[in-house]
């Protein structure tokens, strides 16, 4: 087992070699815990021992907020919203979601869970189904207890479905905090629900675009949220958000924050 602390986040990882010590040796770490808010788990290390998962769940006290890599696997979800414990309160799943089949059980999952009042989706890479976007939108404006959404977004297109469904919830919801959105044609009423999802509802604090068509109009008009304080990240980039993530062609701070300033 490797185990990490940074600040209050506590990050493990198992070797398969040695699974069945892990496990106590995971519940020792827990119940010990006082500090660390964060848990970080690869959800690989507990296929076939999803109920050792739930358990570390509902025994834990500290732990609020829960990172779990590779959540690709209904049993894997059904371990983290199916555990009886209030402590639970903001989820993220990296590398996630990635099989299609999936996605429909995951808003299923989601839509009962009442303890969660933050999910972040926002990964290296977007989700491009448009059924899976307008599913969730709809399910998280009728949802009890959450209330930030970080969500990555690939090929919103002028006027199809994906398009008018996320300006009517940016204009009319206010639980899209952070927003990454890739390979997209960007129009002018996108850029005005961006605009109120920021500045009226005051929700959207976090903007990214990766290799998608905005005009430097729309740009500036953005950039002008980005300059008064009301978001406080706001970003354009020729390649792909994993380019971006990875580090292989990440263009330096100064040319994006040139980029933003001559707007001024």
């Amino acid at each position: 087992m490797v185990v990490e602390f940074k600040n209050q986040s506590l990050k493990v990882r198992f070797n398969d070699s040695y699974h069945n010590g892990n496990i106590p040796m995971l519940n020792q770490l827990l119940l010990r815990n006082k500090i660390h808010r964060t848990l970080n788990i690869s959800a690989c290390d507990f296929l076939g021992h999803e109920s050792d998962l739930q358990r570390r769940f509902e025994s834990n006290r500290t732990v609020t907020e829960l990172i779990v890599e590779y959540s690709n696997n209904i049993d894997i979800l059904n371990a983290i919203f199916n555990s009886k414990t209030n402590a639970l309160h903001q989820l993220k799943l990296p590398q996630s979601l990635s099989i299609p089949s999936i996605l429909s059980p995951f808003c299923e999952l989601l839509k009962k869970n009442t303890t969660f009042v933050e999910i972040d989706l926002m990964d290296c890479t977007g989700f491009k189904e448009e059924a899976f976007i307008i599913k969730l939108l709809d399910l998280l404006r009728e949802h009890k207890s959450i209330r930030y959404l970080s969500l990555h977004v690939e090929d919103i297109q002028l006027s199809n479905q994906k398009e008018t469904y996320m300006i009517k919830s940016l204009r009319r919801d206010k639980f899209i905090a952070r927003l990454c959105i890739s390979e997209s044609i960007i129009s002018r009423e996108f850029i005005e629900a961006l605009y109120h999802a920021s500045k009226v509802n005051d929700t959207l604090t976090y903007v990214n675009f990766y290799n998608s068509q905005v005009t430097d109009e729309d740009k500036a008009q953005l950039h002008s949220l980005y300059a008064c304080g009301n978001l406080l990240q706001l970003g354009f980039y020729e390649q792909s958000r994993w380019h971006i993530t990875v580090g292989e062609s990440k263009p330096s701070r100064g040319k994006s924050t040139l980029e933003f300033h001559s707007y001024q």
